[in-house]
């Protein structure tokens, strides 16, 4: 699932403001665990520097205690914000938070609306990810099969210029709304996805054969005959080797994938990476937490519960002798011409990796 939102702060907003709207997301993300967010809007922090990043989210600047909060709940899940177009003034108002690094911002060519100085107009790029197969049995509305003729002649079947008459433009979108969710009720399809319980890396070949294998097996438990065990036993063997074929197979695919396509990799591990790693509910006792920041202070509950200060009992230092089992040179001495030799014999890539961690 794909979470998307508008925000808009006020000027001046106050950090119960903000903290609403950071606990709205984090329940949102406990409640629902999207796979992917996109939240887009004037935060109103011109004062802050952000900085585009793919470890997470950095910020710098004149920092307040409502921006502060902001940068601390939003590393806390995972986002990064995307944008880096500024506005006349030099600063960023409108800000890209994204669960993920792929989406790009980028100033728009053909504003909708006429531009306004403080607020570019932005393009977005979201390109979706793989989502990550859902391990439990769902229905879902199935587009791909809906009838959009029916569809079609039903929305056409309103005379929307009278009803529209009769309502504000608010009012009138919520009736249009209500149309169009009643036309999808009617002429999409339900559908129940179910995992499937083959591995990803299984042939439609041997899918076949495990099925046809099991229908022998139940032939021979039913009749014990010698016949029907060697026609069981034949499907068994013919299982087990093209199970061999096609796991080989998935390994050649994925070792060469990582040679000639390693964006394939790295999507996978940032898919992984969209799970949040705590729990959406942890339990302390008879205490129950609800929100990540919830979880995180029964964390610090349990822990300082157990931690006792007086166990602390180091012994005085009395010299490396007490610690290093081995002997070390304590006469080392390095030269200027010792670094070069060593600096010359680097490659460039290196030195140039080496310079950029310094």
């Amino acid at each position: 699932m794909f979470s998307f939102g508008a925000v808009y702060l006020p000027p001046m907003s106050t950090l119960p403001d903000f903290k609403a709207h950071t606990s709205s997301i984090e329940h949102l993300i406990s409640s629902t665990n999207p796979s992917s967010i996109l939240l887009c809007g004037d935060y109103n922090l011109p004062l802050i520097k952000w900085s585009k990043s793919n470890q997470g989210l950095f910020a710098s600047g004149t920092m307040s205690n409502t921006s502060t909060h902001l940068v601390d709940s939003f590393s806390y899940c995972n986002f990064y914000q995307l944008n880096q177009v500024p506005n006349a003034r030099g600063c960023l108002l409108d800000l890209v938070f994204s669960s993920f690094v792929t989406p790009t911002v980028q100033l728009a060519n053909t504003p909708i609306v006429s531009p306004d100085s403080y607020h570019p107009p932005l393009f977005v790029s979201f390109p979706f990810p793989t989502p990550i197969t859902a391990q439990d049995t769902h229905e879902y509305r199935d587009y791909k099969s809906a009838d959009y003729k029916s569809m079609l002649r039903y929305l056409g079947s309103f005379d929307w210029e009278n009803t529209f008459s009769l309502y504000s433009v608010d009012d009138s979108a919520v009736v249009f709304n209500d149309a169009l969710l009643s036309s999808i009720h009617k002429f999409v399809p339900i559908k129940v996805f179910s995992p499937s319980k083959f591995p990803k890396w299984t042939s439609t070949i041997l899918k076949n054969l495990i099925i046809t294998k099991k229908k022998a097996h139940a032939v021979y438990k039913r009749t014990k005959s010698i016949s029907d065990y060697l026609v069981f036993s034949e499907y068994r063997a013919k299982c087990k080797r093209q199970s061999k074929v096609d796991y080989s197979a998935h390994i050649r695919h994925t070792e060469e994938a990582l040679s000639s396509s390693p964006s394939k990799f790295w999507k996978f591990v940032n898919n992984l990476k969209q799970k949040p790693p705590i729990p959406s509910s942890l339990h302390l006792g008879n205490i129950a937490s609800n929100t990540p920041t919830e979880s995180a202070n029964l964390f610090s509950t349990h822990f300082s519960s157990t931690f006792n200060p007086s166990a602390l009992q180091l012994s005085p230092f009395t010299g490396l002798s007490d610690y290093l089992s081995y002997e070390l040179p304590s006469d080392i001495s390095f030269t200027v011409d010792d670094h070069a030799n060593y600096i010359s014999t680097l490659k460039y890539h290196v030195l140039v990796q080496l310079l950029v961690q310094d």
